[in-house]
């Protein structure tokens, strides 16, 4: 359910631009860290492949790596909106990046798991996975 949270970045943008008196390039750079985030699944997929014959720990690792990344970006930014953290730039970047990892870790998580458990079914199994993302 949270996995597709980065796709809401243009719905939320207007709002997180307003908040955080932000310029345009500055949100488009938000924008693109998020992305960037997404774009390092590589390391969730490797930590998979490495402890997936360890009694099934590598989906749970996996989505526990997903759960802190997730707490400390999601959280990050909700801390920084509400004033709890000082709201700065370069936290706010750091932020996006790790919440646009952590729901990397989460897809992989689920992906790989769903594939491995249906190997006859795997194009259905990808196909209402990503439908749900």
């Amino acid at each position: 359910a949270s996995t597709g949270l980065n796709y809401a970045f243009s719905i939320l943008s207007p709002s997180i631009k307003s908040h955080f008196e932000l310029t345009d390039f500055e949100l488009s750079s938000l924008a693109a860290t998020i992305n960037l985030g997404g774009y390092l699944a590589l390391v969730a997929g490797r930590v998979y492949d490495r402890l997936q014959h360890r009694h099934n720990f590598g989906p749970r690792v996996v989505l526990w790596v997903g759960c802190v990344l997730g707490l400390l970006g999601y959280g990050g930014m909700y801390a920084q909106a509400c004033g709890w953290l000082t709201a700065t730039y370069p936290r706010l970047l750091l932020c996006t990046l790790l919440a646009g990892n952590a729901t990397t870790w989460w897809d992989t998580g689920a992906l790989v798991t769903n594939v491995r458990n249906f190997p006859d079914d795997r194009g259905s199994v990808l196909g209402i996975l990503k439908a749900f993302l």
